[in-house]
Parts: structure tokens; sequence; C-alpha cells
């Protein structure tokens, strides 16, 4: 298992909380800025990856 993306498996309290602290940028469910709406997209990336929880992330420019 890689132990990068399950961090956020042993993490995700924290990581939420950490998400309410940010008031004035976090909104309340349905909105897509809410820690409810983020956690569902963590748990549909990680069924994805055969994990609890993952993060997608998108390369956008790679420099050799």
């Amino acid at each position: 298992m890689n132990q990068t993306l399950n961090l956020i498996n042993v993490f995700w309290k924290e990581i939420e909380d950490a998400l309410r602290s940010y008031k004035s940028q976090v909104s309340g469910f349905p909105e897509p800025k809410s820690t409810e709406i983020v956690g569902t997209l963590t748990k549909l990336k990680g069924t994805q990856k055969n994990f609890g929880y993952s993060e997608g992330f998108h390369i956008v420019c790679m420099v050799d």
C-alpha cells in the first residue's frame, strides 16, 4: 500500500478540522467547498484507487 495515500486515512479528522478553520472559505452543505463535499470527493478518489480516502492531483507543468 502506498503510505503517502494512506496518510489521508489516518489523518482525515485532522484534515477536516483544518478545513473548518478557513471559515470564510468553507461553506455549508451542499456548497462545493463544504467539508461534506470534500470528504465525499476524497472517498470517491479513494475507492477508485482501492483506499479509504485519496486526493486527485493534476500536473500543470512538468519541467525537465
